[in-house]
């Protein structure tokens, strides 16, 4: 919670690199826990956090590595609402970070089906 607490407080001061040492520790801490329902959902959550440290860092690979696990815990814990989050940053990173259309239009349409 103090780490999560910690990146936040990193990425409204425009800090992405601290925030995104913050987030990966708390992943870490987060991953000692027992595989509880909250506690998937919450690493879903720190997931997203860390997209939103390493995306103005320019730090591709590990946006993609971040979001592809969020999806899959998403789609594992059937929760619509953080899939479709997550569908609308997959739309957002293949947009920007691939320059694939086509596929961020693939996403943003699923995100919008789940809306």
């Amino acid at each position: 919670m103090h780490l999560t607490r910690a990146g936040a407080k990193a990425i409204s001061a425009a800090a992405y690199h601290e925030a995104a040492v913050h987030f990966g520790r708390a992943l870490e801490a987060q991953a000692r826990l027992p595989g509880s329902r909250q506690a998937r959902e919450q690493r879903v959550d720190l997931l997203f956090h860390l997209h939103d440290a390493l995306l103005p860092l320019g730090e591709y690979d590990r946006v993609r590595d971040a979001l592809a696990e969020a999806e899959a815990l998403a789609t594992a814990l059937d929760d619509r609402r953080r899939l479709g989050r997550g569908y609308a940053y997959l739309s957002h990173y293949a947009w920007i970070a691939v320059g694939d259309n086509r596929r961020a239009d693939e996403y943003a349409h699923r995100a919008l089906l789940l809306a």
